[in-house]
């Protein structure tokens, strides 16, 4: 039996804008000649320029799946402000996250402009992508901003493989050493506020 008053709620999807794409045509610049070139040999669709056009084909996804609504996750900081378009065009059906890489000396920046200047509801953090431990003091950075902005902090563990990497040539630079869920264990008891979500059941580090 359907029940037609349980809303249903997408909470892992990836914007990819143009300007993501693009950054993967400017990285692999010496093997292709446009971003279209990048999205035909990865038998993509090439994202409109238009980040409120990408969101209005993102909410036909859900009108067509009977979503309720959806969190769309931003791969890049330039990339969180186009997702901040579309999510302020639909404000009701989109939640925007942010990944941020806390090694940075801009990370916090980074988190409060995209908290508070983007209305980003969220931030990823991808250890063994940034080559930091969940517990060392840059990612205890994020923590602080994502619980003032009571926010919740995603963090995959376990195993990482992204696919555009490989198909284009281009240098994965994944190490699996940073990937461990037990490093989040200490944090947990100084930021007894923060949620956290660990998706893929920690990609075989139950």
């Amino acid at each position: 039996m359907t029940n037609n008053k349980l809303a249903i709620i997408d909470s892992h999807t990836h914007f990819f804008s143009y300007t993501w794409l693009d950054y993967f045509y400017q990285a692999a610049k010496d093997r292709f000649g446009s971003v279209d070139e990048v999205a035909n040999h990865l038998g993509w669709e090439v994202p409109p320029n238009d980040p409120v056009e990408l969101g209005r084909r993102w909410l036909a996804e859900q009108d067509k799946y009977h979503l309720d609504k959806q969190v769309l996750f931003a791969s890049k900081l330039n990339d969180a402000e186009f997702l901040a378009a579309a999510v302020r065009e639909y404000p009701d059906r989109m939640f925007g996250y942010v990944l941020i890489d806390p090694t940075q000396e801009s990370a916090r920046n980074q988190a409060m402009y995209a908290f508070n200047i983007l209305d980003m509801k969220g931030v990823l953090l991808f250890p063994a992508m940034h080559h930091f431990h969940a517990n060392d003091a840059c990612a205890c950075v994020i923590y602080e901003e994502a619980v003032a902005a009571v926010a919740p902090i995603f963090v995959h563990f376990g195993h990482l493989k992204i696919p555009i990497f490989e198909k284009l040539g281009l240098p994965e630079n994944v190490d699996l050493s940073f990937s461990n869920p037990l490093d989040l264990k200490p944090v947990l008891g100084n930021f007894p506020e923060a949620t956290f979500i660990i998706p893929h059941f920690g990609c075989g580090r139950f």
